[in-house]
């Protein structure tokens, strides 16, 4: 970072006194830089905030309203905006969308909670909001019998295009539906919407040899496999025979915390009963290494053998206490792993992945909410022949509510 009194500044000079421009310089191109910066104000200043190549406006500081003299401690983030927004009053009510979330807990569904981890910066049991991301962070059960469901409120702060993470996705088909206020919405035109791909995945073959398998769901990357449908992963190739001996590790990991997978085989494996065992990272003294040690995860099946990638399906898992981060064969970053071996029995029939994903769904809302008590309801497939009721059951459950 430098600072820079002259009217172009660059990234050659000193800071000195009295100056008129803070600019941050990112690591690559395209990075977005948080920081902050602590300096000792001595005269009247217009402050211009560059990150890389995009740059952030700050009006001038009178001294009535910033004493000289005075430690002042800024807090940049940078935001990249539609260039419509170019008047104070829209620039202030995204302020206020942000700096304001809604409480979700009125009017939220039996079963749909909110995140609260200090992971997902989301700690309190009353913060639906992980400002690090910008999104509202659920979690609940939505399987075959059960959807999310969930209220916002958008008329003393407009919501602009809210964005929600919802863990706990048990299917390995999308939502079939996406209703708001009962009324059904169009998926690409109303919303956006997914489940959320692994950042990275790897196999390691006993003898040494590592392969990589995912790419953040990046399907021009040729190693992306587990989101391309098109792009089958054998476990049983030729110098990757993974899963024929207990020395052999299937790695599935995350940016996010999640708690289930959800795999589509286009071949099963089959064999002598094999089992597979799950383990997570319980201790890491350095996130930027190899785990320390792994501890065997507690899987339960909402299909039966998914976990044993027996059948195409959904296993799930409790939030482990003590799972922490680690860059497993010198990956760019530290992420929430898990990993597999064979521990019995064993495939005759090897099994080849289609698809397999995280149990988070990504939705965004593509307009904006400006009055309160908004329904969002996510459908499972399976529920799709109940559609009909649904627009029933937000004016039900705040009917219900209003008589308690």
């Amino acid at each position: 970072m430098i600072v820079d009194d002259d009217a172009t500044p660059t990234n050659s000079e000193a800071m000195t006194t009295s100056q008129d421009w803070i600019s941050m310089y990112g690591a690559s191109a395209g990075s977005v830089l948080l920081s902050e910066y602590d300096f000792n104000r001595q005269d009247n200043i217009d402050l211009y905030v560059g990150v890389g190549q995009y740059e952030l406006g700050f009006e001038e500081v009178t001294a009535a309203s910033w004493a000289q003299n005075v430690t002042n401690t800024w807090n940049f983030g940078l935001y990249i905006r539609p260039d419509t927004l170019d008047d104070e009053t829209t620039n202030d009510g995204y302020s206020d969308a942000y700096l304001n979330p809604d409480d979700l807990s009125d009017n939220i569904a039996a079963g749909t909670t909110g995140w609260f981890d200090s992971d997902e910066n989301t700690a309190s049991s009353t913060d639906f909001f992980n400002e690090d991301e910008g999104v509202y962070s659920l979690q609940g059960t939505m399987n075959s019998t059960t959807f999310a469901e969930f209220d916002i409120d958008g008329g003393t702060y407009t919501r602009y295009k809210p964005f929600f993470k919802i863990r706990g996705w048990r299917s390995v088909s999308e939502p079939s539906s996406v209703t708001l206020e009962g009324a059904g919405l169009s998926d690409g035109t109303n919303y956006n919407l997914d489940i959320a791909p692994f950042s990275e995945a790897w196999t390691y073959d006993s003898g040494g040899t590592w392969a990589k398998l995912a790419d953040g769901g990046d399907l021009a990357d040729a190693d992306e496999y587990l989101a391309d449908s098109t792009n089958d992963w054998n476990f049983d190739q030729a110098g990757y025979d993974i899963f024929d001996n207990a020395g052999d590790y299937f790695y599935l990991a995350s940016h996010d915390q999640f708690t289930g997978v959800n795999l589509n085989l286009s071949t099963v494996g089959s064999g002598s009963s094999p089992v597979l065992t799950w383990q997570y990272c319980s201790v890491n003294s350095d996130t930027a290494t190899a785990c320390d040690t792994w501890s065997t995860l507690s899987v339960t099946d909402t299909d039966s053998g998914a976990s044993n990638m027996t059948a195409s399906g959904n296993f799930y898992f409790a939030d482990p206490a003590g799972w922490v981060a680690s860059t497993e064969n010198s990956g760019r970053q530290a992420l929430w792993h898990i990993r597999a071996y064979i521990s019995s029995g064993s495939y005759s029939t090897f099994p080849v992945e289609d698809t397999v994903r995280t149990d988070i769904l990504l939705l965004q809302y593509l307009s904006d909410i400006s009055s309160n008590d908004q329904t969002f309801i996510v459908v499972p497939e399976s529920l799709w022949v109940f559609l009909g009721l649904i627009p029933f059951i937000p004016g039900l459950i705040k009917r219900r509510q209003r008589k308690n």
